[in-house]
Order: C-alpha cells, then sequence, then structure tokens
C-alpha cells in the first residue's frame, strides 16, 4: 500500500524547491546533473516494489468516456 505522510509533506516538498532553486541560482552543470540522476533514476528494488503496489491495487486499468457532441 501507497501511504503519504501528510504530517512530513511540506516539509519534504520545502526542501525539494530549496535545492531547485540553489542548483538553478548556482548555474553548476555537474551540480545539475547529479541532482537529475539523484531523483530520475529508476531503482527497481524500491520503484519496480511502488509500481507494483499500484498497479495491484487497481480495479481498472484503463476508463472509457464518451461524449455527446452538442447540439445533437
Amino acid at each position: 500500500m501507497l501511504r503519504i505522510h501528510y504530517d512530513k509533506y511540506h516539509d519534504v516538498v520545502g526542501k525539494m524547491l530549496k535545492k531547485v532553486l540553489e542548483v538553478q541560482y548556482e548555474g553548476d552543470k555537474a551540480a545539475a546533473d547529479k541532482f537529475i540522476d539523484q531523483y530520475t533514476t529508476w531503482d527497481e528494488n524500491l520503484h519496480g516494489l511502488v509500481a507494483k503496489n499500484i498497479r495491484d491495487q487497481q480495479r481498472y486499468r484503463f476508463r472509457l468516456f464518451k461524449y455527446a457532441g452538442l447540439g445533437e
């Protein structure tokens, strides 16, 4: 089950935003590349498990929507 700890959410998001702004402000390409690698690398042991849990909890993967045309 995926759980979000809302009591920690604002602090964590604030720290992430601060780090993003620092990397942008410094203009250091190496630091930017390191940041991107750190937060965009797929770790199958962690992210694969999270993805599997989400898929296992989905009742329906796709939904069909039908829209009527205006004036019909």
